[in-house]
């Protein structure tokens, strides 16, 4: 029997039930939900954004502990605070000037390219460094010009900033025509005063170093030399009251500190070949009668 190709296909087995369809019945919900994707950055991604974050912070805490100074697209310094005198105008600045500012609470000067800091307790010489480019920036105020016929040594010999740091006394030393001195300056409330002018002809120990200022600032400690090169002898001490200029020489001392009372001083003095140890200890007031202590 041959197969008959004109055999219609055959019907389904329950004529009378319609054909399943995939959509959903009226007023019920869909049996498929669909979650959204969460979005995600590529590990690779996120690596280099964290490798290049810690080379950033690296690279700035390298930069700002070894010099201060942060690269970027412009070298840029450290940023400073100075203190304003608008009282104190200075006088105009040129080669022969010496000037001074009060940066971060430090009072330097500045002479001939020499950027001088104060003198540390019980150091002679005044701390100093080359002006740099940075400093040159910085908003100087002009206090007294150099003489004009210098032919010899030229430079800010001593200095000494108050207790208060308030005020500051600088002497220097210059050689002109008419020989070698040394001039001792006072800036202080908006204003610049010669002290005093120490020359040869004022004795045996003329060379003035600025050692100690009394606690109150009213009185000066001076260590007073035979010759610019002596720093290394026994000095004299003279005493200095800076509102009246009034002095005491008091000799050589092993040990000298102003008391409380800016009037009242203790010392021993000084005896080659004797043992500081044993020499008492003196308290004396440099004005003997009762004064009243002009403000300093």
């Amino acid at each position: 029997m041959k197969p008959n190709q004109n055999v219609p296909p055959a019907a389904p087995a329950n004529p009378s039930m319609p054909e399943e369809k995939s959509e959903p019945a009226p007023n019920q919900p869909s049996a498929q939900v669909i979650i959204p994707k969460k979005r995600t950055f590529p590990k690779a991604l996120m690596a280099v954004i964290f490798f290049i974050l810690i080379l950033g912070i690296g690279s700035f805490i390298f930069l700002r502990g070894r010099d201060g100074v942060v690269n970027g697209p412009e070298t840029t310094t450290p940023e400073h605070v100075f203190e304003e005198f608008p009282d104190f105008p200075g006088i105009p600045i040129n080669d022969s000037t010496i000037s001074f500012v009060k940066a971060d609470g430090k009072f330097c000067l500045l002479y001939k390219g020499v950027i001088y800091l104060p003198q540390d307790s019980g150091v002679l010489v005044p701390k100093s460094q080359e002006e740099t480019e940075e400093m040159a920036a910085f908003p100087w105020i002009g206090l007294v010009d150099a003489p004009g016929d210098i032919n010899g040594t030229d430079e800010v010999f001593s200095f000494k900033d108050s207790p208060s740091n308030n005020s500051f006394v600088f002497i220097t030393r210059w050689e002109t025509s008419s020989g070698e001195s040394y001039h001792m300056y006072r800036f202080f409330n908006n204003n610049i005063s010669e002290l005093r002018i120490f020359r040869p002809d004022n004795g045996l120990f003329y060379v003035p170093k600025l050692n100690l200022f009394s606690l109150g600032g009213n009185f000066l400690n001076l260590s007073m030399f035979r010759c610019p090169e002596c720093l290394t002898e026994q000095p004299e001490t003279m005493l200095y009251y800076i509102p009246t200029g009034d002095t005491r020489n008091i000799g050589k001392v092993s040990h000298f500190e102003w008391s409380e009372d800016d009037n009242v001083y203790k010392y021993k003095q000084y005896e080659e070949g004797v043992d500081p140890a044993e020499m008492p200890i003196r308290t004396n007031e440099f004005f003997e009668q009762s004064e009243e202590l002009l403000n300093p």
